[in-house]
């Protein structure tokens, strides 16, 4: 089994992450640092770990992601009896059915990583 970690840039999306995963069935546990080094004492949300997921799964869209030489993009991963098999890997993915289930922007979510590779 294998967990995925996000990035948000509010608590509000955090806390809209952490509900729409449990809307899902999906195990979803919320994070608060005691804020014992950096808020003063003050705690706060830091984190929502979702998952965990079968560890094959998401080794197989990381393999397929790497097979076609890309950083981002969509990997649909179809069960069939009893295996996980790779249905596409799309360089330009949609994410409307992503961040209607997320409630993340998905595209401010990627530039932000790229922004951030940059620094």
């Amino acid at each position: 089994m294998a967990k995925v970690c996000l990035q948000v840039t509010s608590e509000e999306q955090l806390l809209e992450l952490h509900k729409n995963a449990q809307g899902l069935g999906l195990e979803s546990h919320l994070i608060r640092d005691s804020g014992k080094t950096e808020f003063g004492g003050i705690k706060t949300l830091t984190a929502c770990a979702i998952g965990p997921d079968e560890a094959e799964a998401i080794d197989l869209a990381v393999e397929a992601t790497r097979a076609v030489g890309l950083g981002i993009c969509g990997v649909d991963l179809l069960p069939a009896r009893g295996e996980i098999l790779i249905g596409e890997v799309n360089p330009t993915p949609g994410f409307v059915s992503l961040e209607r289930a997320t409630g993340v922007d998905v595209a401010r979510a990627i530039v932000d990583h790229l922004v951030a590779l940059t620094r």
